[in-house]
Formats: C-alpha cells, structure tokens, sequence
C-alpha cells in the first residue's frame, strides 16, 4: 500500500506537505516507545526495541 493510497482510506491529506513541530525531540519518543536508554540512532535503533508488540506489528507492515 502506497502513502497517498493509506491517506485516501483514513481521509488524511495528499498534498504532501509535513509539519514538524519546532519542539519535536526525537530521542525522548524514541525513549517512550522503546526499552533501550540509547539514544535514537537511525542506522541502529530497531524495532525489536518497541516495548509494545502492537507496534512492532505496524512497523512491518509494508
């Protein structure tokens, strides 16, 4: 399934602009989703970490 596609069904815009919070920390979600206190590494933070099994379910959907 494509992103506009996944949009389409939850009615969520296409328009393609993305807005990220000034504020936004990414280490500190990375902190409250996951069971590592590493900090978030792209290259190596995975989803095996995710403390939820749910989530770790909705990251493999392709």
């Amino acid at each position: 399934m494509t992103l506009p596609m996944f949009n389409d069904i939850f009615g969520f815009s296409n328009d393609g602009l993305r807005y990220i919070p000034a504020d936004f920390d990414e280490h500190a979600v990375w902190a409250d989703l996951n069971t590592c206190t590493k900090p978030f590494t792209p290259r190596i933070s995975k989803a095996t970490q995710l403390k939820k099994p749910a989530l770790r379910y909705l990251h493999r959907i392709p």
